[in-house]
């Protein structure tokens, strides 16, 4: 399942504000630990801009 943009977005906050780990994210998501990791990847860099 792919998350909306937004949820995306929220995520990379989340993670960058709160530290949580890339499990915890993945079940307060509802995505794989590795869809986490595709997400902080590529919407990390992104917003890092």
């Amino acid at each position: 399942m792919e998350l909306p943009l937004e949820d995306r977005v929220l995520l990379m906050t989340v993670y960058w504000r709160i530290n949580l780990t890339m499990r915890q994210l993945a079940a307060l998501f509802g995505v794989s630990k590795s869809a986490v990791d595709r997400i902080i990847e590529h919407v990390g860099s992104l917003l890092a801009l």
